[in-house]
C-alpha cells in the first residue's frame, strides 16, 4: 500500500504493536526528505510471500537495512536470511549480464535518461523479464509523482544474440555499486532553516572497454561533511574492486552574517529596482569557495542574471536580466573605488 510519495508499506500490520511500530516510524520520518519503505516482501515480486509474518524490513537512503521482529528469535532468523537472499530478486530469476551503462553528460547536472544493456542466458523470460520491469515501472511512478512525473522504465529487445559482456562477478559488483552508493540529500543546515547543507548526485554513468565509470559531484558548506562522503564512496569501491578519483573539487564556502559588500549590494539593488533584495544562502558549488580558501577572511557576494532549470538539459538564460545585471554590477564597482 503506496500512502504517499515518501512513505510505502507492501503489507498490512498484523497486530497493534506492529500498528503503534508504524505509526512511531511515520512519525520519526515526517520531517524527512527520504523515502521511507516498509516491507514484509520483495517490492518487485508480487507473488512474493513468507510464511513468518510477525517482522518487517524498514529501508531508507543513507541508512543500513533494519529489520523488526515481534516474534520467534528461530523464525526471525530464517526470515532475515530469506529476504536479504530476495532483494537481489530479478538477477536471481532472471540470469544476466551487464553489457553497458550510459547516461548523463555533465557531473553537476541531474542526468534525465539512462540506458542499460542486458544479455539474459535464457530467450524464453523475455516476456516475464518485461513484466517485472513494468510492475516497477507502476509502483515508482507511484512514488516520485511529486518530484519527477515523468520518470519511466521501458524494454525493448534485440534480435543481436552476441556482445561484449561482463562477468557475472563484475555484473553483481556493479548492481551493488549503485544500489548502495550515497546519493541526493546528505544533511540539511541547522542554523538556517530549509537549506541542503550537504548533498551529492551521480551525473554521468559511462562504460569504457575495461570499466564501468560513475561521476559524482559532492556540495558541502561544511568541508568535513564533503570528505565524509568521499570516504563513504572509498570504502564501498575498495571493498568491491574498485577505486576513486577526485578531481574539480570546490571547496566550502560559509555563510557570513556581517558583510559590508553584501550591505552595498543590498542599497544599490534597492535603488535601481525600488524594492529590497531577496537574500539567500544556496545550496551550490560556486566560485566563490575557491577564492574564500586562497583569501581567508574574503568578503564576496554570488549574483547574476536569472538562469532557469539550472544544471538540467532544459537550462536558459533570461537575456534582458543580463542587461540589468550588468548596469547593477558597473555601480556596484563604482562605489567600491
Amino acid at each position: 500500500m503506496i500512502e504517499n510519495s515518501m512513505f510505502y508499506m507492501n503489507f498490512e500490520a498484523s497486530s497493534e504493536q506492529q500498528e503503534a511500530c508504524i505509526e512511531k516510524i511515520k512519525e520519526a520520518g515526517s520531517d524527512d526528505v527520504n523515502p521511507i519503505y516498509l516491507l514484509k516482501k520483495p517490492i518487485i515480486d508480487k507473488k512474493a510471500d513468507y510464511d513468518y509474518k510477525d517482522a518487517f524490513v524498514v529501508l531508507m537512503p543513507k541508512h543500513k537495512m533494519i529489520f523488526i521482529n515481534f516474534g520467534d528469535e528461530d523464525d526471525f532468523e530464517e526470515f532475515q536470511e530469506d529476504f536479504i537472499e530476495d532483494m537481489g530478486y530479478i538477477s536471481k530469476k532472471y540470469d544476466f549480464s551487464l553489457v553497458s551503462v550510459n547516461g548523463g553528460l555533465k557531473d553537476n547536472a541531474i542526468p534525465n535518461k539512462t540506458t542499460a544493456v542486458l544479455m539474459l542466458t535464457d530467450d524464453g523470460v523475455k516476456d516475464a523479464f518485461a513484466s517485472s520491469v513494468s510492475e516497477m515501472n507502476d509502483t515508482y511512478k507511484h512514488e516520485y509523482a511529486v518530484t519527477d512525473p515523468s520518470l519511466s522504465a521501458t524494454v525493448s529487445f534485440s534480435d543481436n544474440t552476441s556482445a561484449d559482456a561482463m562477468t557475472k562477478q563484475s555484473t553483481k559488483a556493479f548492481i551493488t555499486a549503485l544500489v548502495n552508493l550515497p546519493g541526493g540529500v546528505h544533511r540539511m543546515s541547522h542554523d538556517i532553516d530549509g537549506l541542503v547543507q550537504t548533498s551529492l548526485n551521480m551525473g554521468i554513468l559511462k562504460t569504457t572497454e575495461n570499466e564501468m565509470q560513475a561521476s559524482f559531484s559532492i556540495r558541502s558548506s561544511v568541508s568535513s561533511e564533503k570528505f565524509m562522503l568521499m570516504d563513504m564512496i572509498s570504502c564501498l569501491m575498495d571493498s568491491l574492486g574498485g577505486y576513486i578519483t577526485n578531481f574539480g573539487e570546490y571547496p566550502a564556502w560559509e555563510f557570513k552574517k556581517e558583510s559590508h559588500l553584501r550591505d552595498l549590494m543590498s542599497e544599490v539593488f534597492e535603488e535601481q529596482y525600488g524594492y529590497k533584495p531577496i537574500i539567500n544562502a544556496l545550496h551550490a558549488g560556486v566560485e566563490c569557495g575557491l577564492f574564500s580558501e586562497k583569501l581567508p577572511g574574503l568578503d564576496c557576494v554570488s549574483f547574476g542574471p536569472a538562469i532557469y532549470d539550472i544544471h538540467t538539459a532544459k537550462e536558459r538564460l533570461s537575456i534582458e536580466s543580463v542587461i540589468r545585471t550588468w548596469k547593477f554590477t558597473l555601480e556596484v564597482l563604482k562605489r567600491l573605488k
